[in-house]
């Protein structure tokens, strides 16, 4: 069974300064926004996990980038938590399913 309070936020991703760091980049309210988060928190478009590698350095790729559901009104927007520690307000059906779970502890 599916946890509808866990999903993902289409996007695009590129390296970030540290190996593990990688920019995500979505439209949010007609513009772009973009944030920074472990790889952990993303899956390429077809739904894998990012390898280390991933992407090559200077290039993007499509992928999904985790969001957990905080609230949803009646206008059918929801208020998400995303891994750059920042709640964003977007459409529902900008959310899609998220391709596996991420781990929820972060190291220390």
């Amino acid at each position: 069974m599916r946890n509808t309070r866990l999903k993902a936020i289409p996007c695009t991703i590129s390296r970030g300064g540290f190996s593990e760091e990688r920019v995500f980049t979505f439209e949010l309210n007609g513009e772009q926004y973009k944030g920074i988060a472990s790889r952990r928190h993303m899956w390429t478009a077809e739904g894998k996990p990012l390898e280390s590698g991933e992407p090559p350095v200077g290039q993007e790729i499509t992928g999904l980038v985790a969001a957990r559901v905080l609230e949803v009104d009646a206008a059918q927007t929801a208020k998400v938590s995303i891994p750059d520690g920042e709640v964003v307000t977007l459409p529902l059906t900008q959310l899609v399913d998220r391709p596996s779970e991420v781990d929820d502890h972060v190291p220390v």
